[in-house]
């Protein structure tokens, strides 16, 4: 984590990442495809990196203003906070787009309940194998699993949506793991067989 924030601050002084460059390659990628949603009868494209780009763009407003200024105290937990949960969002959608449910059925009496499903449950159903070949690699999911949701890792996706958070625990690396875990999500490609 700490080569990955080194490496980070240099490509930043060195102008070889930005917003700009970030947000370049993301419209590239299916982030940037439109999902059809139907709202009221009416259907609608969503287009998963508009969730993302006002946390991204504030990530390069807080380094810029760092930069300018030694003394200002960046805004670790408004990025955190947003980026940390739209990787849920970025995880249904992906599912979605290969044909995965986001929702299971529970049986509740006589009625049958239609819940969304845990994020674990999602990270489980993306696992790649011989009877389900989703194509998402192992490393990849491992990682996200590390950073979002596993007890022995950082639990990001938990502490934050519980409000398990203390100011002192909000920091940078946090930030950059989570935007690395956001373009190890953007890197795949979709084809219809």
């Amino acid at each position: 984590t700490q080569t990955m924030h080194q490496f980070f601050i240099e490509a930043y002084k060195a102008d070889k990442i930005s917003y700009d460059s970030i947000l370049t390659y993301l419209e590239q990628t299916w982030f940037n495809e439109p999902i059809v949603r139907n709202y009221n009868g009416e259907s609608y494209g969503i287009v998963p990196i508009d969730l993302i780009k006002p946390g991204i763009k504030r990530v390069f407003i807080e380094l810029n203003s760092f930069f300018a200024d030694n003394e200002y105290e960046l805004d670790y937990v408004t990025i955190t906070d947003s980026l940390v949960l739209k990787i849920e969002t970025l995880i249904r959608n992906f599912c979605e787009k290969i044909g995965i449910a986001t929702f299971k059925t529970r049986q509740k009496g006589k009625d049958k309940l239609v819940m969304e499903k845990l994020l674990d449950d999602l990270l489980a159903d993306i696992k790649s194998s011989d009877s389900n070949h989703t194509g998402f690699d192992e490393e990849d999911r491992i990682f996200i699993k590390y950073v979002l949701s596993e007890k022995a890792g950082l639990n990001l996706r938990n502490q934050v949506a519980h409000g398990l958070m203390d100011i002192n625990e909000y920091s940078f690396s946090n930030i950059i793991l989570t935007l690395s875990v956001i373009l190890k999500i953007s890197k795949y490609s979709f084809s219809k067989n």
